[in-house]
């Protein structure tokens, strides 16, 4: 038996033994339990298994609708005089301690068969050599320095948004001369886009022609990605967001028919945490004639951030079926189908 229908079949139990204590509190006539010291070690037992039951299965099944289950256990709770609300409360610290750790455990999630997710080999299944996923797996696995190293060399002139993860890995490879080269291209990486953007900044402030709006999108774009490039850092990120939403805003500002920057003001706006700005961008670049295969991934992630579900499952059903066949869209589409 699982883990979790274990769990339900001691809740039920508890539940039930629990009813019978009720049952003779409410008739004295009834005589299961003739000690009353019996009756309060019972009734104490079960109050606290039930509430520690109850907890953790709430909690290591977020996907369950909890509202009712939270109902149920505050009735128990006042048909559970004294400890009641203690198991109650019990209940509820387990429950939040279970939800706030559930990342950690790796165990629910690393094991797969499905060999389309990128990068990594999953715990329980065995690697080859390098494995022929990714790069990143290559220099985790891969002996050969001289291939490796000329692959990182190459990743230069990769788009910055795929190449990161593969700079980011040889950063921390055992080969100095892999390593020290990943870092001068990130390094170098970093150095281009500000130019860039210093350079589009001041041809901005300078001109007052029609271009206005595509030189502020390409700014924003170049934020964006690097965004990408100094994830990792968390004081560079917020400032970097900020900045990359005041230029979309700003080439929206000067054109706001242009659909490409509708698309990226609701592409930042979603990583900024305004989901309602973020909505209304998106629609306007739908309604300006951007793809619907383009824009609703992004919408069904406003839905999310904006915990309507059931929204999310429509958006995601909406898309082409031959769309929905790349990762990691497909992997979230065939979840939330």
């Amino acid at each position: 038996m699982s883990r979790d229908r274990l769990l339900l079949v001691l809740i039920i139990l508890v539940s039930l033994l629990q009813l019978l204590l009720v049952w003779q509190l409410i008739s004295p006539s009834l005589e299961i339990f003739a000690s009353k010291w019996v009756w309060l070690t019972l009734h104490s037992v079960t109050a606290a298994l039930f509430g520690c039951c109850a907890g953790y299965w709430m909690g290591a099944n977020t996907q369950l609708k909890s509202k009712p289950v939270a109902f149920y256990m505050g009735i128990m709770a006042l048909c559970m005089p004294g400890v009641g609300g203690a198991a109650a409360l019990v209940s509820a610290w387990i429950g939040y301690r279970v939800w706030v750790n559930r990342e950690a455990d790796l165990n629910d999630f690393v094991v797969t068969e499905n060999t389309s997710l990128p990068f990594t080999t999953p715990i329980g299944r065995k690697a080859s050599v390098p494995d022929s996923r990714g790069f990143v797996e290559q220099l985790r696995y891969s002996d050969d320095s001289d291939n490796l190293y000329q692959k990182v060399l190459s990743s230069s002139y990769i788009r910055n948004s795929i190449s990161v993860d593969v700079l980011r890995e040889a950063v921390s490879h055992s080969d100095e001369r892999i390593r020290l080269t990943a870092y001068q291209i990130l390094d170098r990486k970093v150095n281009d886009l500000n130019a860039e953007i210093q350079r589009l900044e001041t041809l901005a402030s300078n001109n007052s022609s029609d271009s206005l709006g595509i030189m502020w999108l390409q700014i924003a774009n170049n934020y964006w990605e690097l965004l990408t490039l100094e994830r990792g850092d968390a004081v560079a990120r917020r400032q970097l967001l900020k900045k990359a939403v005041a230029a979309a805003k700003k080439s929206v500002g000067f054109d706001s028919e242009n659909r490409n920057a509708q698309l990226v003001l609701g592409r930042v706006c979603i990583a900024h945490g305004d989901f309602d700005t973020a909505e209304i961008a998106l629609e306007k670049a739908l309604t300006l004639g951007m793809p619907t295969d383009k824009v609703v991934p992004y919408m069904a992630e406003v839905a999310f951030g904006k915990r309507e579900f059931k929204k999310v499952q429509q958006l995601l059903a909406s898309l082409d079926d031959a769309f929905k066949q790349y990762p990691p869209l497909k992997q979230v589409a065939e979840y939330w189908a």
